[in-house]
């Protein structure tokens, strides 16, 4: 269950590590402007508390939780997303009726994916990322797989225009 403290959003109060206090040698004076955040966290009756930034973690975890006895767990926000991710092996039938719908989509909004081995141009030196591209030759495989979406409304593949602008199609960004 979610408990936000109050005040909150932008008229919340500093963990007391704020503008780099947490590295600097203040720790009673981190410890004593703490006090108004460990009591906003004591009165959520919260036993997980999730951080904004690096600085209000490690105050609330290393020194508020000690210092004024609060029985939490602080995270990171991306640690939460991670530990509340399930990730299961699929069995043939969720495979089979997951590419049923992603094809519907895809048939619905006009992509068509193309599918087969990476490009022979695909390499090491992309002129999109001066030489430093992530696809390496040693990418090129016989086995199958997806490398480019299509519209049908346009008529030109993205990798095809990206082979006309020199592109090795390694799609950098995905």
């Amino acid at each position: 269950n979610f408990v936000d403290m109050y005040p909150n959003r932008m008229n919340n109060y500093c963990c007391g590590a704020g503008g780099g206090a947490w590295a600097m040698p203040y720790e009673q004076e981190r410890i004593y402007y703490g006090r108004v955040k460990a009591r906003q966290i004591q009165d959520t009756g919260a036993k997980m508390v999730i951080a904004p930034c690096h600085n209000c973690r490690d105050q609330i975890m290393k020194s508020l939780t000690k210092e004024y006895g609060l029985d939490i767990e602080t995270k990171y926000l991306w640690e939460l997303v991670a530990d509340s991710l399930i990730v299961e092996p699929w069995n043939e039938e969720e495979v089979r009726k997951a590419h049923e719908l992603r094809d519907t989509q895809y048939e619905r909004d006009g992509i068509e994916l193309e599918e087969g081995p990476w490009p022979e141009k695909a390499g090491p030196f992309c002129s999109a990322r001066k030489g430093r591209c992530h696809v390496s030759k040693s990418s090129n495989s016989a086995q199958p797989y997806f490398w480019s979406r299509q519209r049908k409304s346009t008529g030109a593949s993205a990798f095809s225009q990206a082979q006309q602008e020199g592109f090795c199609g390694g799609f950098h960004d995905r």
